[in-house]
């Protein structure tokens, strides 16, 4: 039967990379914006397989998607876009990156020199993105293309791949008697993959993609067993849809109601890592009681990202966008997240579908039991991080919608 599964995932994904390609070729924008989504985006999966990823790849990846990003914006002509969106979410996120990479200069006296300098690359990188997505190089069509096209390399690599089906751990079990984590390091990374490529289906809005996508993230999804992605795929649907319905049809204006959703999502998050014994989640509680007697030396300013290794694990399995900006950036930076993820939060709810609140919805929500997104570094993160500035900075009504995706081959994205 687990070989039927990683067959089946393998024909989808070369039958959807056949679509994705066509569509991200022909949607609107510029080659280099298209390129460089769907570089940064496939690093962003592949750093999280087995295939792995160091500091030289990282370095290849940032300078390339730099390179890229100055060509598509020197060869750009500004169409008036919707600057105060993109103002808005650039201004918050570059004060979110500028402070915990200089949190991190500072604390992190142990680091090497190569270490923290290279967190300055992902920040010129973001710096780049931001820029293209003014200039509409960059779309949320051209975004769900890139992470759909991702999602068929790594479903159909889970064909090929000797380890794709791993043993059970002592926390959970799949319906199949393993865990499939195809190419990837962890089933947990594969479910997350799976559970974004539905709502950039979504984004999409072509039917024939939905029947193809879906069937094979409710595949990975049980095969994985990764409950945490289960519980974020089905809250954000839910979740974007009404909250959606909810501005379209009152007078509930979407900010109030994007900034009440964000402050209760994280709440949540900071409260189960404050409240969490050893055992809880997965053994999870244990990491995070040493993350928050870690975090408490320095709650206000943050201990920089770079000191976890040596204070906390020698790993950097924070497993909690809350923790990760409590540690690294103290209160302050858990405060410029929220604001950040409720400005971009409230330009989705403007939109003409729930689409693109359902997929920040769901980078959000993930952030509760996993890191979602970190600023300072180019790793399986990034998706998120291209996201959040790509759809935060588009406005309803606008060619930055992907309003008419319909057909590949019609795909409009800018």
């Amino acid at each position: 039967m687990t070989s039927v599964v990683v067959l089946s995932l393998g024909v989808a994904g070369a039958l959807l990379f056949t679509i994705s390609a066509r569509g991200l070729i022909s949607s609107d924008g510029s080659a280099a914006g298209k390129l460089l989504v769907l570089t940064l985006v496939l690093h962003s999966a592949l750093s999280e397989t087995y295939l792995g990823s160091n500091a030289s790849i990282r370095a290849a990846v940032g300078i390339i998607a730099i390179s890229l990003g100055v060509l598509g914006v020197a060869a750009a002509r500004s169409s008036g876009p919707a600057k105060e969106a993109v103002l808005s979410v650039g201004w918050i996120f570059a004060a979110l990156a500028f402070y915990v990479i200089s949190v991190n200069v500072f604390q992190a006296q142990d680091a090497s020199t190569v270490q923290v300098l290279g967190r300055i690359l992902p920040g010129l990188v973001w710096l780049i993105l931001l820029i293209a997505a003014w200039q509409r190089i960059v779309t949320t069509a051209v975004l769900s293309w890139a992470v759909l096209i991702t999602f068929s390399v790594t479903a159909a690599g889970a064909m090929l791949s000797p380890n794709a089906w791993r043993s059970c751990s002592q926390f959970k079990c799949s319906e199949f008697g393993l865990l499939l984590g195809g190419v990837f390091d962890s089933e947990n990374s594969f479910a997350r993959m799976a559970s974004l490529a539905v709502v950039a289906a979504m984004v999409i809005a072509n039917r024939s993609i939905l029947c193809v996508v879906v069937p094979m993230a409710v595949l990975v999804l049980v095969a994985s067993e990764s409950r945490t992605s289960q519980a974020a795929l089905a809250g954000a649907i839910i979740g974007g849809y009404a909250m959606w319905k909810l501005v379209a049809q009152t007078r509930f204006g979407p900010g109030p109601l994007a900034l009440l959703a964000v402050t209760f999502v994280l709440g949540v998050g900071t409260y189960i890592v404050y409240a969490s014994d050893p055992a809880d989640f997965s053994n999870r509680g244990g990491i995070w009681m040493r993350g928050r007697f870690a975090a408490s030396e320095h709650m206000i300013f943050g201990s920089g990202i770079d000191n976890w290794t040596t204070d906390v694990l020698d790993r950097n399995y924070m497993h909690s966008q809350a923790l990760l900006l409590l540690y690294s950036a103290g209160v302050i930076g858990l405060l410029l997240y929220a604001l950040l993820c409720a400005v971009a939060l409230r330009t989705t709810l403007s939109a003409s579908t729930p689409a693109p609140s359902m997929f920040l919805l769901l980078i959000i929500l993930t952030g509760v039991l996993e890191v979602s997104v970190n600023p300072a570094a180019l790793d399986g993160t990034s998706i998120a991080v291209i996201a959040l500035l790509v759809l935060g900075s588009s406005r309803r009504g606008s060619r930055g919608w992907a309003q008419d995706a319909g057909k590949p081959e019609d795909a409009r994205a800018g």
